[in-house]
C-alpha cells in the first residue's frame, strides 16, 4: 500500500478529521536543536549522566556518551 493510498483511507476515517491528520513539516536546525534539548535536558537525562559519573566515568566519558 502506497503512502496516497493509505492518507486517503485515513482522511475517510471516522476517527479522522484534518486537525489530526498528519501534515507535511519542514525541520530546520532550530528544530533539530530544540528537539534535542528538550530530549537530553530532562528528568531522565539527568538520572542516567548521574548514574554514569556514579559508576565512575570521566565528565568527558560522560559527555561522549
Amino acid at each position: 500500500m502506497d503512502d496516497r493510498t493509505s492518507t486517503q483511507a485515513l482522511s475517510e476515517s471516522v476517527l479522522a478529521n484534518k486537525d489530526l491528520l498528519p501534515s507535511k513539516q519542514t525541520w530546520n536546525w532550530y528544530n533539530i536543536f530544540a528537539f534535542w534539548m528538550s530530549d537530553v535536558h530532562s528528568a531522565g537525562g539527568y538520572i542516567f549522566a548521574g548514574t554514569l559519573f556514579s559508576l565512575g566515568l570521566a565528565g568527558w566519558q560522560v559527555f561522549v556518551s
